[in-house]
């Protein structure tokens, strides 16, 4: 069966699947963060509070910890939102057990890409900045290339790379407001919640940290299972558009309409084969006539006149 072209990216059809998805799996995308992020909030704030001078200097300590360590290990939640669209997609039950085995088993090789692009993206920040926003976008698939098509690290950033090619502006747009979003919502809950606490204990404090850390859990709920999900969405997009090939292009249905002006027209029909001559009779023919003795075409009718009666008959 003929393929038909890709159909052009369009970032409204994005947004709508990606919130589609998530209404449809909330409850287990917002359970795979939760457990995943709550003990590195946790832990990040404990180690603050007691390695920590005291005051507002434990206060930052708690934070930066608690943003480093949880993004790290974040990354097996991502996996995990990931493995919900994967597993959706394959008609497989979508469980939570499920999903966080996926992301514990991909964590290794997602810390590897996430690492060798941050360098990367770091070191083009420190040369000029322009060239490490470029590698920022133009690996930004890399993570869901791992993902989705279950290759290695060296294949994922291959991958990631490419399916960015020549569409930088349009990935970047599209990141744009697919991080944006979430990142607002995220963001009024965390200072919605900040400022709750804020009520009972000083604000930069480490009192102040279980505050912080409540913040940082709510807000990273709301916001992954949307980006993760948006994520791996706009990889396939991207995936399915690549440039054909002409193998592929040739498996395309043609278009429907007119057919090209410089089409060449198709050959007329052939015309029917003309049956065979039946054979000529032999017998009498009705009304007393004899066949014609040869295909004499001076012969009325083709016929021989009849013999002549002998005198008397039928008298």
């Amino acid at each position: 069966m003929a393929a038909n072209p890709p159909a052009p990216l369009s970032l409204g059809a994005l947004l709508q699947r990606t919130l589609d998805l998530v209404r449809r799996h909330l409850a287990v995308l917002v359970a795979c963060v939760a457990i995943v992020v709550t003990p590195f909030v946790v832990v990040s704030g404990a180690v603050a509070v007691l390695l920590g001078p005291g005051g507002d200097r434990t206060y930052q300590l708690g934070s930066t910890l608690m943003a480093v360590v949880a993004s790290l290990g974040g990354l097996i939640a991502v996996a995990a939102c990931i493995s919900v669209v994967l597993r959706e997609r394959a008609g497989e039950p979508v469980t939570v057990g499920a999903a966080l085995g996926f992301g514990l088993r991909r964590y290794p090789a997602v810390l590897a890409v996430t690492v060798i692009v941050a360098l990367a993206v770091f070191a083009g920040i420190i040369a000029c900045i322009l060239p490490g926003l470029y590698l920022l976008v133009r690996w930004a698939m890399a993570v869901p290339a791992l993902l989705v098509e279950g290759g290695d690290v060296g294949a994922a950033l291959s991958r990631g790379w490419a399916v960015v090619e020549n569409r930088w502006w349009l990935t970047f747009g599209f990141l744009i407001v697919g991080y944006l979003l979430p990142a607002v919502v995220a963001m009024v809950v965390q200072q919605a919640t900040i400022a709750l606490f804020g009520l009972g204990v000083e604000t930069r404090s480490p009192g102040g940290l279980v505050g912080l850390g409540v913040a940082q859990i709510l807000g990273t709920c709301v916001s992954m299972p949307f980006t993760a999900v948006f994520l791996v969405l706009l990889y396939t997009d991207l995936a399915a558009t690549l440039p054909a090939t002409a193998q592929e292009r040739a498996t395309w249905a043609p278009p429907v309409g007119p057919a090209a002006p410089y089409a060449t027209p198709a050959p007329p029909p052939a015309p029917a084969p003309i049956p065979p001559r039946p054979p000529a009779p032999t017998g009498p023919l009705p009304g007393g006539f004899l066949p014609p003795a040869s295909a004499d075409p001076s012969a009325a009718g083709g016929l021989a006149p009849p013999a002549e009666r002998p005198p008397g008959a039928g008298d």
